[in-house]
């Protein structure tokens, strides 16, 4: 039986609490995650990880739609990795997407 979503944003928020948030990579040189490498550590499923992206898309208005297949994980990428964004914005977010 495959994880629920709300155990994967659950995953993902734990683990940028425990082991620290980063941007400009999925993961750095100190173990600190990004959001989208929280995610790929969290689960290998397909499912949950376009589910998971879904429902954080949702909730940072991201409806860029470009031909390039993974422009939605770039928009994610892009949010996460902005000058002014910081750990306590995306774990809001987070907190946010466990429903």
């Amino acid at each position: 039986m495959t994880m629920p979503v709300r155990k994967v944003v659950q995953k993902v928020r734990n683990l940028l609490i425990t082991d620290g948030w980063c941007q400009g990579d999925y993961v750095n040189h100190k173990g600190q995650y990004c959001l989208v490498g929280a995610l790929e550590a969290s689960t290998s499923s397909y499912y949950l990880r376009n589910s998971f992206h879904k429902r954080v898309e949702t909730l940072i208005n991201l409806n860029k739609h470009e031909e390039n297949e993974n422009w939605a994980w770039d928009n994610i990428i892009e949010w996460n990795d902005d000058s002014g964004r910081t750990k306590r914005q995306v774990l809001a977010l987070l907190k946010k997407a466990d429903y």
